[in-house]
């Protein structure tokens, strides 16, 4: 029982925390991270007979007490296409499209009727 109570802090521990990443379009996407937890724990695992949850107690809990290390495992061994279905949108991008609308690139269109998505943006 007592292991089970080890992997639940673990678990409670990492739902508290979130990775932040600034990206190039000046948005923060943030990544819980029990979910790049997990993904070190079940790469480790084999040196745990294969269980994910000792891993994780015994292994990257430890390592993830320093926090660096986090993004550190995240950037070196993780793709956004193995954290996009759990990040959330922090930090909009700020984009001014005052300036956009007087100075950008700007073309007359045929299929105006078929607009590839509408979205509605905040002035």
């Amino acid at each position: 029982m007592k292991d089970a109570y080890e992997a639940g802090e673990v678990i409670s521990k990492f739902a508290e925390l979130c990775l932040a990443v600034t990206m190039p379009d000046g948005s923060v996407r943030a990544v819980p991270v029990s979910v790049i937890a997990e993904h070190r724990a079940k790469h480790y695992s084999r040196i745990f007979d294969g269980d994910v949850s000792r891993s994780l107690r015994e292994d990257t809990l430890p390592l993830f007490d320093v926090y660096g290390e986090i993004a550190g495992w995240a950037q070196n061994n993780m793709d956004w296409i193995d954290v996009q279905p759990h990040a959330y949108v922090r930090r909009m991008p700020k984009v001014d499209y005052q300036e956009g609308w007087v100075n950008g690139e700007a073309k007359v269109l045929f299929d105006c009727h078929q607009p590839l998505s509408r979205v509605n943006h905040p002035s």
